[in-house]
């Protein structure tokens, strides 16, 4: 089974189970208030049948009583046995051997039923049915459109919760497989210096040459690179949290110069510098990330010509651009460059997270990236953060 199928599998799976669940407790809702408010409402409306019904029990009737009248309420008399010894002549018609011992109100034929069992004397059974009045019969009709009310919101909630759920879960599964990419990624990009260090560890066993140990150093700088990159990921949010600093943007761009001279100088790089003297109070490591990533691609993908830095600004930003003469970035690869392990170009070494560390960098500081390229003739990219 592929990923894609799993994918799709897992989302389908987790989409019933959401919907479910969001179904079954908004039904459980709805039934229990529905339950609960009739059984406040029945009460609240028995509470004279109850008196009467004690006063009936309170009689002395027996197996020869024939009728018991009261104003507008029909009375039936039942033996231990179930079986009817009288009964009036307007009560209504229902079956009389399902009744069981006990208090109990119900409703049959828009009467209200109240009936008693093994309190009077023979074990005889008294049943009064009484005309609703005409608060019951509204509450009756509220209490149905209660329930009609809540199962249609059940089914809305259940339809909305089933979107919901579908949203929930294709985010969570986008997030899987960012971390199962980045996961196969890193191992990746961590496997080529492990080799070149087990190579040259080798080499130098037989043979002490210099060159082993800088191909050596080379590579353990590549893995720290890819570390603090990838622990900048994990901790960038933190960074806009922390206490800001003030500081000179020029500082940020030589420091980052400097870092990179000696690739500079290897390559024969013209670096051309256009930087207004400006002082900011915010976080130092934010703008040391965009500027050493932007810095770092610009050297890396340039193999001659120059480097422009430009740091300016107008009435609302901070403007940053590093302009090169390198490989540029294919077209079809511009939209997607700014994300995790996405690379110009595969020949060159690297670890595609510098531009993401980029535009998540910018986008903490609620800034604008924009990138121009073209192959073969080179890449300006601007950083627009607001003061």
């Amino acid at each position: 089974m592929g990923l894609e199928e799993k994918k799709e599998n897992t989302l389908a799976y987790l989409t019933v189970v959401y919907s479910l669940v969001i179904f079954a407790i908004v039904f459980i809702f709805s039934i229990s208030s529905y339950l609960a408010f009739s059984i406040l409402v029945d009460n609240f409306v028995a509470s004279d049948l109850r008196q009467e019904l004690r006063y009936i029990s309170s009689q002395n009737i027996t197996e020869n009583t024939k009728w018991l009248t009261f104003s507008d309420e029909s009375i039936a008399v039942l033996d231990k046995s179930g079986n009817i010894i009288s009964v009036s002549k307007n009560f209504p018609s229902f079956r009389f051997s399902k009744f069981k011992p006990g208090f109990h109100l119900g409703y049959i034929n828009g009467k209200k039923i109240m009936y008693i069992r093994a309190l009077l004397p023979n074990h005889l059974t008294v049943i009064v049915a009484r005309n609703m009045t005409k608060f019951e019969s509204i509450k009756r009709k509220l209490l149905s459109s209660f329930i009609l009310a809540l199962v249609i919101l059940s089914v809305i909630i259940a339809f909305t919760g089933f979107f919901i759920a579908k949203a929930i879960t294709n985010s969570f599964i986008s997030f899987m497989e960012r971390i199962y990419t980045m996961a196969l990624n890193f191992s990746h990009e961590v496997k080529t210096p492990l080799t070149i260090i087990s190579t040259n560890l080798s080499l130098l066993e037989i043979n002490p040459d210099k060159a082993y140990i800088e191909r050596i150093s080379r590579a353990l700088k590549q893995l720290n690179n890819l570390l603090n990159k990838v622990v900048f990921i994990a901790k960038a949010d933190e960074y806009s949290m922390l206490s800001k600093q003030t500081f000179m943007l020029e500082d940020v761009v030589m420091k980052a110069l400097k870092e990179l001279e000696p690739i500079i100088e290897e390559k024969g790089l013209r670096i051309e510098l256009n930087i207004e003297p400006i002082e900011i109070t915010s976080s130092w490591e934010l703008y040391e990330a965009i500027v050493s990533n932007l810095l770092e691609n610009a050297v890396k993908y340039t193999n001659e010509g120059y480097i422009k830095i430009v740091v300016a600004s107008d009435n609302k930003n901070i403007i940053i651009r590093v302009e090169d003469t390198g490989v540029g970035i294919p077209k079809e690869k511009l939209s997607t460059i700014t994300k995790e392990f996405e690379r110009a170009n595969a020949d060159k070494p690297g670890f595609g997270l510098g531009l993401f560390i980029v535009s998540k960098s910018v986008g903490i500081l609620k800034g604008k990236l924009h990138i121009e390229s073209e192959e073969n003739k080179g890449t300006t990219i601007t950083v627009y953060i607001p003061f």
